[in-house]
């Protein structure tokens, strides 16, 4: 769809538009075997430069000027006047003899514009202040051999085209040379309407739009009726029912809410795609404003809160506004919102006992890192997890060994079973192995932890109800070792009394209160 444009320049044409001549005649300078006229101008009557053109009468050179009239700069009232006494238009060897080479060159190219202009064959590209021409493309340049070409049947944007749609957009899409302006030569609709013959686009352009998926409708559609699709059935049951006062725009809100947000068709951003979801409009279903501005379906948001984090480790980033990282804040969240900040609560707080404990809270590259802030310092040591069973974070193993992501896969028990199923705190699986204590006498049961079958780390996985993983051993699993689970067992390293790591159920132990054994250096197995 690219063609070319062109600078016409008097003495011939350029690309700039600039001229061939190697300099002008002035206005005094007999040129081309003039001669001057005896009496005086027969328009003005001066006897000052006053010379005889083609017609045969004397007109001086400002006359002359003034019978030349430029038009604006898409070339439309260039005029060209003729002679006062017998009415014959001024030629051209007059003109290009008494205009200096600006006048000239400005002459010439509004009437080299105004030429194009009246040909059919060529259209001006519709961008404000483009001044470009091209050449329409005409049947003959689809055949071959007196045959229509073939036509590709595909858009730039990869829809599929019916035959019409598609032979009109091989005649009629241009792309401007000098702006990369993409129009239609027939309508010069900008940009091109894809799909869409001329007489499909104004069609669809004139009847009244779904309100939510601006497909279409019936000239007897009510203002805000929908095109009857099971989505926007679903959308219209959900969304506000009332106009903003101002603009007269339907709100794109939620149903019942106390107060509108902003008007999304006033500020563009109702065809804009949501930000989670990246499949549908803002319009396409009821939307709610964030507290930080930013506007997102309401059932995408609900759905984000819903599945919480993306991995295995608990984190909150999902509770974030994901354009500016800001918590998400809207009445309509309200009750899930409370549920995960008291999770984030349970979660800070044991991080930050156990960082005063082990004395990190005073780790000063630490705290400058995070601005002072020792619970973000505390949540970037450690890794917790959500038990299965209990529903209660739990401690897993140094944030620096890895989040365990990766789920137990290939042979073995149970080996398709997802990650999240295996986390199961120290007092759930120490239940499920039929432990009769799984309780400390000073913190309770929120600190039990076991160690990994195969090595001395801190568990974070309870698979299959009978086996300990740490994250480092349980993303190993997942990734082989399975086949040869005596890889996985490692010499023991830390000054932990416990039982030999190995591969059978004797490997197991539990490490017992992990605070205190902070607190006394010291293993107290249960």
């Amino acid at each position: 769809g690219d063609a070319g444009g062109v600078g016409v320049g008097f003495g011939g044409v350029s690309e700039a538009g600039g001229s061939s001549s190697s300099g002008p005649p002035g206005p005094d300078t007999q040129a081309r075997g003039r001669r001057r006229a005896r009496g005086g101008c027969v328009g003005c009557g001066t006897t000052d430069q006053v010379w005889v053109v083609q017609c045969g009468h004397a007109i001086c050179v400002t006359c002359l000027k003034g019978a030349v009239k430029l038009g604006g700069g898409d070339a439309k009232g260039t005029k060209v006047g003729g002679c006062v006494e017998c009415g014959e238009r001024f030629a051209e060897d007059d003109l290009m003899t008494f205009l200096t080479v600006e006048e000239k060159d400005a002459v010439q190219l509004k009437l080299t514009l105004q030429a194009l202009d009246q040909d059919p064959n060529v259209v001006q590209c519709p961008a404000p202040g483009c001044s470009c021409r091209i050449e329409k493309r005409n049947d003959e340049q689809h055949k071959s051999g007196g045959k229509q070409r073939s036509v590709l049947r595909v858009a730039p944007d990869g829809q599929e085209l019916t035959l019409r749609a598609a032979r009109h957009m091989q005649t009629y899409r241009l792309r401007c040379p000098e702006c990369s302006t993409n129009f239609c030569a027939g309508c010069l609709a900008v940009p091109y309407h894809t799909s869409f013959t001329c007489e499909q686009n104004k069609e669809r352009s004139e009847a009244r739009p779904c309100r939510f998926c601006s497909a279409p409708l019936p000239p007897s559609a009510k203002d805000g009726a929908t095109c009857g699709a099971a989505d926007c059935k679903t959308a219209l049951e959900g969304v506000c029912d009332v106009r903003h006062k101002s603009c007269k725009h339907w709100c794109t809100g939620v149903f019942g809410e106390a107060k509108c947000g902003p008007c999304l068709e006033c500020s563009g951003d109702a065809d804009e795609f949501c930000n989670i979801c990246w499949t549908d409009a803002i319009r396409a279903q009821p939307c709610i404003t964030l507290g930080c501005g930013h506007t997102f379906h309401l059932l995408c948001v609900r759905q984000r809160l819903e599945k919480r984090w993306p991995t295995a480790k608990i984190s909150f980033s999902f509770a974030e506004c994901p354009l500016c990282r800001v918590w998400v804040d809207h009445p309509q969240l309200k009750a899930p919102l409370n549920e995960i900040k008291k999770l984030q609560k349970l979660v800070q707080d044991s991080a930050v006992q156990r960082l005063k404990l082990e004395g990190r809270h005073k780790d000063k590259a630490g705290l400058q890192k995070y601005k002072g802030s020792v619970v973000d310092l505390a949540m970037s040591k450690y890794n917790y997890y959500q038990c299965t069973k209990c529903k209660r974070p739990y401690f897993g193993g140094m944030a620096e060994c890895g989040d365990g992501v990766a789920p137990p896969a290939g042979g073995g028990q149970g080996g398709e079973q997802r990650a999240v199923d295996d986390l199961m705190c120290g007092k759930c699986s120490g239940a499920a192995m039929g432990m009769k204590q799984t309780s400390c006498k000073t913190h309770g049961d929120s600190y039990i932890e076991f160690k990994c079958r195969y090595c001395c780390e801190v568990a974070s996985f309870f698979c299959w109800g009978h086996t300990h993983f740490c994250d480092s051993c349980h993303k190993k699993w997942g990734q082989g070792a399975f086949r040869k689970p005596a890889s996985l067992v490692q010499k023991c390293k830390c000054k932990i009394q416990h039982v030999a790591n190995g591969t059978t159920q004797a490997s197991e132990a539990c490490y017992g209160c992990s605070l205190c054994r902070i607190e006394v250096k010291e293993s107290a197995p249960l």
